[in-house]
């Protein structure tokens, strides 16, 4: 993967974070898997 993909992947995935309802999901996944790292949490949620 080249830096210019790995950096648009990054910058399409803050977007959907950015998302109000994506952004609540992502917290309410979060206080339940509380020992695991934020990668882990996001590769749950998706």
């Amino acid at each position: 993967m080249k830096n210019t993909d790995a950096f648009e992947l990054l910058e399409q995935g803050i977007k959907n974070l950015a998302n109000q309802d994506n952004w609540l999901n992502h917290l309410k996944t979060q206080a339940v898997f509380h020992s695991y790292s934020f990668n882990n949490t996001c590769l749950i949620i998706n």
